[in-house]
């Protein structure tokens, strides 16, 4: 458990984080966990968006990763969520206040999005993005 220094820009491309932008020593340490592990640890192996406004942050990623307003990533191993990617690293990092691109080009991201809850969602902590129109 370890916060970066300054905020890291994630960016994804045909599911894969193909290069990060921030604090150096942030991503020389996140790229020295991932790069001796192959392509593979680069996997999106989640992403989330928190929903639950009684979660704090507590530096429990478990909790972290579901307070309301948050999102978080993973990268690496999948196979815990029926994936295919098996490698000996699951990276997760839980950003408050994100903006997620959906789609640069129309320039759809989670800032625009609605969050819909309903009874049978708040109840197993999930949600539905829907498009803004």
């Amino acid at each position: 458990n370890s916060k970066v220094k300054k905020p890291l820009k994630v960016i994804v491309k045909g599911g894969y984080a193909v290069s990060f932008e921030g604090e150096q020593s942030d991503i020389k340490r996140l790229k020295g966990i991932l790069e001796p592990l192959g392509r593979d640890a680069f996997n999106i192996a989640e992403l989330g968006v928190g929903t639950n406004p009684k979660a704090k942050i507590t530096g429990n990623v478990l909790e972290d990763e579901k307070v309301f307003g948050t999102a978080h990533i993973a990268l690496g191993n999948n196979t815990a969520f029926e994936g295919k990617v098996d490698v000996p690293v699951h990276v997760d990092g839980v950003f408050t206040k994100p903006t997620i691109f959906l789609d640069k080009k129309k320039n759809r991201h989670i800032e625009s999005v609605k969050v819909v809850t309903q009874k049978v969602y708040r109840e197993h902590n999930e949600c539905i993005v829907v498009p803004v129109q």
